[in-house]
């Protein structure tokens, strides 16, 4: 049954370009007029072949064999057992059999076929079922394993079998997750490796498809002028060689290259490039999804949405028929639409875009689904822009935090320094909107208030997290197998957070998705209860929640949270100017009662005079340091002691210029 998994999914991954599994299964159902296999041209037969593929990947066994069989008996006579479509057809009718318990049907197949091609009656070789287990851990979530599986695996592989025809794409796979964690060099040394194989081969296309690898791991790596050097190294070879598919996506480099640079119209130019080899090349199928979306988003964001609507909603159409109407997959198309919708204005559009997408996702996804938060977040910020329903607003923002929050301890606990930073940065932004809109919009609304407060609260604790190494402080102080413990939760932590972003698998069926996110989040809650009788899961773990705060002041004392923030404009036409000059906020914070928010205004006037009376401070001659003390009291305190009456005690937390500054100094 191994070598069986692992061949089906080699030999969808060889005979399907990347993206290419959709549920073309509707478009050829079994009882439709179809042609005899003996009449079936070559084209015919291929569609035929991915549409069973399809309905394997969307657990239609049935209809993947009746489809499949089809096909395998034409391209067993149009193009023989060798070809790569013919041989996944074989394995997807096997496996639908296997599915369906029809295992005497399924074994004289994978005997037949194993015959004709010409396939030992051996045993996998261990690198390769290394390499299986490694895709087992990646598809459940748990990437730490998958990385030391694949590594090992790939090894073995050069060692054993060095000349296996599908060790470029093992290397390229662990590649890719030696990127994730940061590890550049070790993948930079298996796609040089990849390139000097291809080389030394001769072909063009191939040669074409390794500097492609080079030219993005150069992109994560953000060095853009090498990338751009490599991608049209790569072009100008794939265009020689006529290599459509390795073309396209050195233009999608380009076109990324130049986006991230800030050159829109020559990111332009390459997304429309490659768009327009893959019309060529495909026509109206699922394989437009990336190509029509690019080119639309980089339109939309430069504020040409006459250009950018066609192009999605194209796109979004297309995946709805391919994938189903209520796939959760359909999160990215859909939300780029109603982001274009937002943009334009058209906000009727749009939340119905924001409505239809919930719905999806809170019958496929889990509750607390870091994809639903984003979305809550889009339709929250589409009824500000429009003027409407606050009070919805209000508690659909809210569950979004709540949602967020969640998924920031999850990458806080267990993610690499640069999924940290990436996760910290998203939530900085959301930050700045929440705050915004409690500031701007709603100043007297003691729901947004205690959204803006939480928010600041959660922001600030979940940076110390970051960058205190609190957690390696903690190791230190375990026993071995408390460590290993602890090391255990970490990765079931993050086995969740990366099921959750990622959402299900192509074809996965919504039960099968919830029940791995279940196994896992039980473990966690196993790990949690062992580990916290003996206090080693830190509780600055836990989700920053504002009652907690309040409960640990004082009778007599109050909390002064001071935070930056850039002002957002929720009616943005483009987002690169949606985020205005930085401004400075106040929220009181007692015991019981209500938080209090104080507006203090624009940084600069602030920040500026932080800096004067550091300056006076620091001079010794310097006479009149009262004067500028006064100044900045009154851009701050003067606003703030309103609300801090009968207190006796004042907890500052600041924020930006005026973490430098004595507080004790303006009282």
């Amino acid at each position: 049954m191994v070598a069986r998994s692992l061949a089906l999914r080699t030999a969808l991954a060889l005979a399907l370009p990347l993206g290419g599994l959709g549920d073309r299964a509707q478009a050829a159902e079994p009882d439709a007029e179809l042609p005899s296999p003996e009449q079936m041209s070559e084209a015919q037969a291929r569609a035929l072949f991915e549409a069973a593929a399809a309905a394997h990947q969307g657990q239609q066994y049935e209809l993947a064999v009746q489809m499949g069989a089809m096909a395998l008996e034409a391209l067993i006579l149009k193009v023989g057992w060798q070809d790569k479509a013919t041989q996944a057809s074989a394995v997807v009718v096997i496996d639908s059999l296997r599915k369906l318990g029809r295992t005497d049907e399924a074994d004289a197949l994978f005997a037949m076929a194993r015959e004709k091609m010409g396939i030992p009656a051996t045993a996998m070789p261990p690198g390769k079922q290394k390499l299986l287990a490694s895709m087992e851990a990646f598809e459940q979530g748990r990437l730490d394993a998958a990385y030391e599986l694949a590594r090992d695996g790939v090894a073995m592989v050069e060692r054993d079998q060095p000349d296996d025809t599908e060790l470029p794409m093992y290397r390229t796979v662990l590649a890719q997750l030696h990127v994730q964690r940061q590890e550049f060099a070790q993948a930079e040394h298996l796609l040089r490796e990849n390139l000097t194989r291809a080389e030394a081969g001769g072909d063009a296309a191939t040669i074409a498809a390794a500097k492609n690898g080079l030219g993005s791991l150069a992109y994560s790596r953000g060095d853009y002028d090498e990338s751009k050097r490599i991608y049209q190294e790569a072009l100008a070879g794939a265009n020689a060689a006529g290599a459509g598919k390795e073309a396209q996506q050195a233009h999608a480099g380009l076109g990324q290259v130049a986006f991230e640079r800030g050159y829109t119209d020559e990111a332009i130019l390459e997304f429309k490039a490659r768009l327009d080899i893959a019309e060529h090349d495909f026509g109206g199928d699922e394989r437009l999804i990336g190509a029509l979306g690019d080119l639309g988003e980089v339109y939309e964001n430069v504020g040409r949405f006459d250009d950018a609507r066609p192009l999605l909603e194209r796109e979004a159409a297309i995946f709805a028929k391919t994938y189903g109407e209520a796939s959760p997959l359909r999160a990215g198309t859909m939300s780029r639409l109603g982001r274009l919708y937002r943009s334009m204005g058209a906000y009727d559009l749009a939340i119905d875009v924001w409505k239809r997408l919930l719905a999806i996702q809170e019958s496929k996804l889990p509750p607390d689904s870091p994809t639903i938060g984003a979305t809550l977040n889009n339709y929250a910020e589409t009824l500000w822009a429009a003027g409407r329903e606050p009070a919805l607003l209000i508690s659909m923002a809210t569950r979004a935090a709540e949602l967020n929050e969640r998924h920031l301890v999850q990458q806080v606990s267990y993610g690499s320094e640069a999924q940290k930073r990436a996760a910290l940065e998203a939530f900085v932004s959301g930050t700045d909107r929440v705050i915004s809109y409690n500031v701007h919009y709603a100043p007297r609304d003691a729901s947004a208030t205690r959204l803006g407060v939480n928010t600041v609260l959660r922001r600030k604790g979940r940076v110390l997290d970051a960058v205190s190494g609190a957690q390696q402080a903690l190791r230190g102080r375990l026993d071995e197998a408390t460590r290993a413990q602890l090391d255990t939760l970490r990765e079931r932590r993050g086995q969740v957070a990366t099921l959750m972003v990622r959402g299900p698998a192509k074809g996965e069926g919504a039960d099968t998705y919830r029940a791995k996110i279940t196994q896992a989040q039980r473990e966690v809650d196993r790990l949690e209860r062992t580990l916290g009788d003996s206090n080693a899961v830190p509780e600055d773990l836990a989700p920053v929640e504002l009652e907690r705060v309040k409960a640990q002041i004082p009778e007599d004392a109050a909390l002064l949270e001071i935070a930056s923030y850039r002002r957002f404009d929720a009616r943005y036409k483009r987002f690169d100017k949606a985020f205005g000059e930085t401004h400075y906020v106040a929220y009181v914070v007692r015991r019981t009662g209500e938080p209090t928010m104080i507006p203090l205004g624009p940084a600069k006037p602030i920040d500026d005079a932080v800096a004067a009376l550091r300056n006076a401070l620091s001079d010794p001659k310097y006479r009149d340091v009262n004067t500028i003390a006064q100044r900045l009291d009154r851009l701050t305190m003067t606003k703030i002691r309103p609300a801090l009456k009968n207190v006796e005690h004042v907890l500052v937390s600041p924020d930006g210029a005026l973490n430098l500054i004595p507080f004790a100094a303006l009282a």
